[in-house]
């Protein structure tokens, strides 16, 4: 009866998991969230709605969320940027909370009461169970077997495993020993032995990169670093066609990072040509201002004197500079004098 329940919580919080994510990120692509927090406030709300939903059904709320943090986590969508860093600070303030409480439920007399079967639960951990289970589903997708290795050996116990312990004894069961101090000796073992040894075996294992980094996209570098890349397309009327990389004599800080022609990736070199329609990437330093009160943004409605003009036959002040327009179906312009406002889009205007 036990092992029908545990699988039919797993089970539950999987298929919500994946539900949620997926219908999370369709609301995403559709709704506008340009308003600064917007999507922060939104993911919140539907992770707790998940853990709830996924608790009021008799499913696992933990893992349904952990699902849904997966999916969406490896997504990429507007606004991604800011989502990040606030779960980064929320996640550093919640992992010094739960260590501090922690620290104050345990007993370093009944953790080195309990080390020698820590020790045991330790070494079947790391030695049979997770090996075991490891090899039956990395193998089911053909992984070599010194990458499956390396996955054996990297499960790293840590507070997650602590903290399920507390539940576990809040249950009310009457249990015979102290799985609390046991798991707490499990994960310092862990800690220490597959920690200190995880570096030299994945080398062993030949699965190091020297050259791999974990900010292996333009997106994360935007995310995590003062990098910012911005795009363009290669329109028949510029004089970029067939023009070399090298003879576009760039006198700023800032590099052709990436082509894009006809959906493939091209890694741009001094004598690599430009075709009509490549999507170049520019990369530079970001800018962060240290006042956002020099930016407008407003749209232009139906009724707007600016509707159905060019920028350049605007009556504008010479302290007011248009920076980008973003039309009705949420393509960015970069303006230029000929551009046309049609009305609906918005504008963004610097101004002294």
């Amino acid at each position: 009866m036990l092992d029908f329940f545990l699988l039919k919580q797993v089970l539950i919080g999987l298929l919500i998991g994946l539900i949620f994510s997926y219908i999370t990120y369709k609301i995403i692509e559709k709704l506008d969230f340009n308003d600064d927090g917007l999507l922060t406030i939104f993911i919140i709300a539907i992770v707790t709605f998940t853990f709830s939903f996924t608790n009021l059904i008799s499913g696992n709320g933990y893992l349904a969320i952990y699902v849904l943090g997966i999916c969406i986590g490896n997504q990429f969508y507007k606004g991604k940027r800011e989502v990040i860093f606030f779960f980064d600070g929320l996640t550093n303030i919640m992992e010094i909370g739960l260590f501090f409480l922690l620290g104050l439920l345990s007993n370093p007399k009944m953790i080195v009461e309990n080390l020698l079967t820590s020790f045991f639960v330790a070494i079947f951990l790391m030695v049979i169970a997770r090996p075991i289970a490891v090899y039956i589903f990395m193998k089911l997708f053909k992984k070599p077997l010194n990458q499956i290795a390396v996955v054996s050996f990297a499960g790293l116990r840590g507070a997650a495993a602590i903290a399920f312990a507390i539940m576990a004894i809040n249950q009310g069961l009457a249990l015979e020993s102290d799985v609390f101090h046991i798991v707490f000796g499990v994960c310092l073992i862990s800690s220490l032995v597959q920690g200190f040894l995880l570096p030299a075996f994945s080398k062993k294992m030949d699965m190091i990169d020297p050259n791999d980094t974990v900010l292996n996209t333009f997106n994360y570098y935007m995310d995590k670093t003062p990098i910012g890349f911005i795009k363009f397309k290669v329109e028949k009327s510029t004089n970029l066609i067939n023009k070399k990389v090298k003879d576009l004599n760039l006198s700023f800080n800032v590099i052709v990072a990436k082509i894009i022609r006809d959906n493939k990736t091209i890694i741009p070199k001094g004598d690599t040509s430009f075709e009509e329609n490549d999507i170049i990437i520019i990369g530079g330093e970001s800018y962060f201002g240290d006042s956002n009160h020099d930016l407008k943004e407003f749209t232009v409605g139906p009724f707007h004197s600016w509707k159905g003009k060019k920028i350049k036959e605007l009556d504008i002040s010479k302290d007011i500079l248009i920076v980008m327009l973003q039309d009705s179906e949420g393509n960015v312009v970069a303006p230029n004098g000929e551009t046309l406002i049609k009305g609906g889009e918005k504008i963004i205007t610097l101004e002294k």
